[in-house]
């Protein structure tokens, strides 16, 4: 029988939460019961291995965490068709109402943000509630409550589906047969929320799906939501849905060493049909979706198994005969967590001096072996409901962020940042003195005599050193930058590009037709213009140093370049011309003392108005106190960029438009202003 029992997820949730309409015409019951529709559909995880029983899942996992427990690790384990260029074309309603959408990065790819619009109602978030705004009548029509934070939302075909992360309360109960206590604990949970808001004044609960894990991200095609979310193995807990674990043919391996689940939920939303899937992979961090591929990124580290396998290794010959011997059979057997015991006791019989010298050549040893930053992909096919594991492929270095990826037809180029680094032991020594001290007894009896006694222990006080150490990686020499380009009929690499701007690290970066622009930095900052028209040859058609640096790029017109970012402490806005990617230049910049914008880290903080050619940004100023904060309107034009107001609303965090007018965004109200003249309208409070 497995010593490994078969574990049973309990889930104890909060009471049910119901939604709750406010509105100031409409009498609402409460405290009613929500009938929540929605089908679950089981399915297996295609081209890969997946698990017959959760208890060859819980042994699999067992058996590659227990040289991490050895080792004392107690974290878990980051023909070229080009994209058509996302310039914002306005939208329309159906009263053909121009509209503002989301800033994204692939036409056709929704992702979530705090406020969404399609020109009859805006959505926006706040903490764990989504009010509804009518656009017609200029008021907070209804709004309803989730049961914890909302990360984000969507809102297509008169419906929002909202995105919330918080914790639950779980058991872990074994077999029957186990006398082991269930551990109660708490773990991450994210809540899909899917409302009709057909009738903005009473919006309908149609579904609700919790998964476990934390929320990585999410997109929408068509009428289709896909939801990703990671959690840790380290705890050799399973991936749930709706508070019952998923099926293990629907839990697939496709990493060697993984250290995480990465959960995919896919819902339709014309018939409230769901699917989950759940890989075991490496730690993803970054996501990339297209209209037929999902990608996700994350940084591969050295694992502890490679990482002590290494050290033993270069251990062998500075040990007797007899133990090295033992420690070669157990790498044989692929033992890493037994031979390291028998490393470990050795040394901890040695004197400091022999210690010490051992330890000091296994470092030369280890210096010799370096090792290079590494992404690992992995790809995945989505339709529909149907998701299904294409493959994955490593390069070279580290991912800034989304727009350092993007699908190029049937190639995919990646950007990173590569740094090099060897192992190296750290020793440690610690040195322990016990203190004995008398122990004091008091005795109290009825009649209120009380007698004080001292004891003394025999123990005797002593002196203790003791010695650890750990392998850990140690950056060496300069970092570097990298383009690589993989074609998607065998995820090999076909093309790549190395040794960009040597000592400096990628700041952003944007791919318009063929050319892929580059921002590094350092000391200044080096536009470069990157050649993609041939994937195997990518090649530097140009660059262009100027002081500061671009975090964030956004095409305003085929052959001007928007570039936010810092100099010198400001907050500096660029326009590039690069209609010659050859001679690129900046022929217009804006520098805002003291100031910081969220674009700086979030693209969707921006918003770009191409009828009356406006920028908005959020932006904030601490040049007094207390701080100014509000919407910044730049006008723009193919020659110029220009700052021509700020509209002081405080805490402001998006601008949206609808029709010609600008609605401002915070977090307890809405103030509407006219376009073009940019004058104040009405506020609209929240709360």
């Amino acid at each position: 029988m497995s010593a490994i029992p078969h574990y049973i997820t309990r889930v104890y949730e909060s009471p049910p939460v119901n939604l709750e309409v406010e509105t100031p015409s409409i009498q609402i019951e409460r405290d009613r019961e929500v009938e929540v529709p929605g089908t679950y559909r089981e399915t297996e995880v295609e081209g890969v291995r997946t698990f017959s029983s959760y208890v060859e899942l819980l042994e699999y996992l067992n058996k590659l965490l227990k040289l991490r427990q050895i080792a004392g690790e107690t974290t878990a384990l980051r023909e070229a068709v080009m994209p058509a260029v996302t310039l914002g074309t306005p939208t329309k309603t159906a009263r053909d109402t121009r509209f503002s959408k989301t800033n994204i990065q692939v036409e056709g790819v929704d992702e979530p943000d705090i406020v969404k619009t399609d020109g009859d109602i805006i959505a926006v978030a706040v903490d764990s509630t989504i009010y509804i705004v009518d656009t017609r009548s200029k008021r907070v029509v209804s709004s309803f409550t989730a049961d914890s934070s909302i990360a984000g939302l969507f809102l297509l075909d008169k419906k929002i589906v909202a995105l919330s992360h918080g914790a639950k309360f779980y058991s872990l109960a074994l077999e029957p047969s186990s006398r082991t206590k269930p551990i109660s604990f708490q773990k991450s949970s994210t809540t899909v929320w899917v409302v009709d808001v057909s009738n903005a004044g009473k919006p309908e609960l149609k579904l609700k799906i919790s998964v476990t894990g934390s929320l990585l991200t999410a997109r929408t095609i068509g009428s289709y939501v896909y939801v990703l979310v990671t959690q840790s193995i380290e705890a050799l807990e399973l991936p749930a849905i709706d508070n019952t674990p998923l099926p293990p043919s629907s839990i697939g391996l496709v990493d060697d060493e993984p250290n995480s689940y990465t959960t995919v939920v896919a819902v339709s939303l014309s018939d409230y049909e769901y699917t989950a899937y759940s890989f075991l992979t490496g730690s993803g961090s970054w996501v990339y979706m297209s209209l037929g591929r999902l990608y996700v990124g994350g940084s591969k580290y050295l694992t502890t198994n490679t990482t002590y396998r290494l050290f033993l290794e270069a251990l062998l010959k500075y040990l007797p005969k007899e133990v090295a011997d033992n420690i070669s059979k157990l790498l044989t057997s692929s033992s890493v967590s037994e031979a390291f015991e028998v490393a470990r006791r050795y040394l901890d019989s040695v004197s400091d001096r022999e210690f010490d010298e051992i330890i000091s050549r296994v470092n030369e040893e280890l210096k010799k072996i370096v090792f290079r930053d590494e992404t690992r992909f992995y790809v995945f096919s989505i339709s529909g409901l149907n998701i299904s594991f294409s493959g994955s492929f490593s390069v070279s270095g580290m991912v800034l962020d989304q727009f350092s990826m993007e699908e190029m037809g049937s190639y995919f180029t990646v950007a990173t940042t590569i740094t090099s680094s060897s192992l190296r032991v750290y020793t440690y020594r610690a040195v322990y003195v016990s203190s004995i001290k008398p122990i004091t007894i008091v005795e109290r009896q009825d009649n209120g005599t009380v007698i004080t006694k001292t004891y003394t222990p025999a123990t005797k006080a002593s002196t203790t050193k003791t010695r650890f150490f750990t392998v850990n990686p140690e950056v060496i020499g300069e970092s570097e930058n990298s383009v690589s380009v993989i074609s998607l009929k065998d995820l090999k690499e076909v093309g790549s590009l190395r040794g960009l701007a040597k000592g400096e690290r990628i700041y952003s970066a944007r791919l318009i037709k063929n050319i892929l622009f580059l921002v590094t930095f350092r000391v200044v900052d080096p536009l470069f213009a990157i050649d993609l028209s041939n994937p195997e040859k990518p090649e530097v058609l140009g660059y262009l140093k100027i002081p500061g640096f671009s975090e964030y790029l956004h095409p305003l017109y085929e052959d001007r370049l928007l570039g936010v970012g810092l100099e010198e402490g400001s907050l500096k806005l660029s326009l590039f011309d690069v209609s010659d990617p050859a001679k690129m230049s900046e022929i217009s910049k804006i520098l805002v003392e003291c100031s910081w914008t969220p674009v700086l880290s979030d693209h969707r903080a921006i918003s770009i108005d191409r009828d009356f050619e406006f920028i908005y940004l959020p932006i904030s100023s601490y040049c007094s106190y207390p701080y100014v904060s509000g919407i910044s309107i730049v006008s723009y034009d193919r020659d110029s960029i220009s700052f021509k107001k700020l509209l002081e609303v405080d805490g402001a965090q998006r601008a949206l438009y609808v029709g010609e007018e600008l609605y401002v965004v915070s977090q307890d109200k809405l103030v509407i202003y006219s376009l073009p003249e940019l004058k104040y309208v009405i506020e609209i409070p929240l709360r």
